[in-house]
């Protein structure tokens, strides 16, 4: 009974004990001055720099700063923590509680920094034509907020060469950056959901692309008559490639059969559409995950396999297909977009290679399949009732 006692009264103490330790320093001893604290931790700050628009810091895991202080400019560049200095005189509209940059306003920079707030809110949109033909534009930072840049925000900017993404970035728009005849490189952040269709069209110094192994939505003509679509050796049996993407199909010398390169894993928004005889069949990796909207849209291919591993059919992929006449789906299917078969041809049979079970997890969209079509699994014919 001792012992259970003296092992109630040691917990009690070391559970005062945690209590008492924290990160401060100092401890009130109840007269209102401050004494050391016995049991308080060492701070270990952080090598790099924590910032806002007016100062920077190194944190400890305990909240405590240190080594915080304004920051000072050269060349529109803190010395210390590497800030970059907002362009002031910028426009903008609120919208939402949030602010968008609508345009360059009474700034006279031609290398413009986009702030992480503006009054102290959020600055997350760049405006659709925001910068539009603004030929004295040499670079552009965004702010930390941004997450969506609008249709035609960098349009017809021909100086523009240098375009530093945030890590929030998730949208960019219909001709974004349309011929911005300077630019040579972009790359892209983790975050980026969506790029438009145009938006870096006639880019024609582009000749460098880093994209994010994340399926983002590459919509049609992206890139086109960019150096990099330009050039040969970034092509393969008739197809652009860029990292894990395949971007677009040469429709006008497209072989009779294109083999897809292993190791691909997403097929850009109409890659293939429109593609003619004499292309009957395209042979897709298992690597493939996802096929993106209206790739293979009025298309002559007589054949496709999806093969194991793709996740995601979306909207229009096969619609239109005249000629398709064997589809096989694998069980790995999860996802089947808005009219992503739509007018195949009547006689069409979609051989599902999984069960019924199987059938039914997968997310259908309005009309992913013509209501028509003779659908098998490995259980026998499916009913339409089972297609939700």
């Amino acid at each position: 009974m001792k012992n259970f006692k003296k092992i109630i009264l040691a917990a009690f103490t070391l559970s005062i004990s945690v209590l008492l330790v924290s990160c401060n320093t100092q401890v009130g001893d109840g007269t209102g001055e401050s004494t050391e604290n016995p049991t308080a931790h060492t701070h270990i700050f952080g090598e790099s720099w924590e910032k806002d628009e007016a100062s920077h810091w190194k944190f400890c895991a305990c909240g405590e700063r240190n080594e915080e202080g304004k920051h000072t400019y050269n060349n529109k560049k803190c010395s210390v923590c590497g800030m970059m200095q907002a362009s002031e005189g910028l426009s903008y509209q609120l919208k939402n509680g949030e602010y968008h940059v609508t345009g360059t306003g009474s700034c006279k920079d031609t290398s413009i920094v986009i702030p992480a707030t503006h009054e102290g809110i959020p600055v997350t949109a760049i405006a659709n034509n925001a910068f539009f033909r603004n030929e004295s534009l040499t670079s552009i930072i965004l702010g930390e907020n941004i997450v969506s840049i609008g249709q035609s925000a960098f349009s017809d900017c021909t100086s523009l060469a240098s375009v530093t993404f945030n890590e929030k970035l998730e949208k960019i728009e219909f001709g974004a950056f349309f011929k911005c005849t300077s630019l040579k490189t972009v790359s892209f952040p983790e975050s980026i959901k969506l790029i438009g269709s145009n938006s870096f069209f006639m880019c024609s110094s582009l000749n460098s692309i880093k994209i994010p192994d994340n399926n983002c939505q590459i919509e049609i003509d992206a890139f086109k008559e960019t150096a990099y679509y330009n050039s040969q050796k970034n092509w393969q049996n008739g197809v652009l490639y860029i990292d894990k993407y395949l971007i677009v199909a040469d429709k006008e010398n497209s072989p009779e059969k294109i083999t897809v390169k292993n190791g691909t894993k997403y097929i850009a928004s109409s890659a293939f559409r429109d593609l003619r005889y004499p292309t009957t069949e395209v042979v897709l990796p298992e690597s493939i995950v996802s096929i993106g909207a209206y790739a293979f849209y009025g298309s002559s291919i007589v054949k496709i396999d999806l093969p194991q591993g793709l996740e995601r059919i979306e909207e229009n992929t096969f619609a239109y297909c005249h000629s398709l006449t064997e589809i096989n789906i694998t069980i790995s299917v999860n996802f089947i977009g808005k009219c992503a078969f739509s007018a195949i041809p009547a006689e069409n049979v979609i051989n599902y290679k999984g069960t019924l079970v199987g059938w039914t997890e997968i997310v259908f969209e309005a009309d992913a399949l013509p209501f028509f079509t003779k659908i098998v699994c490995i259980d026998g014919e499916i009913d339409w009732s089972e297609t939700k």
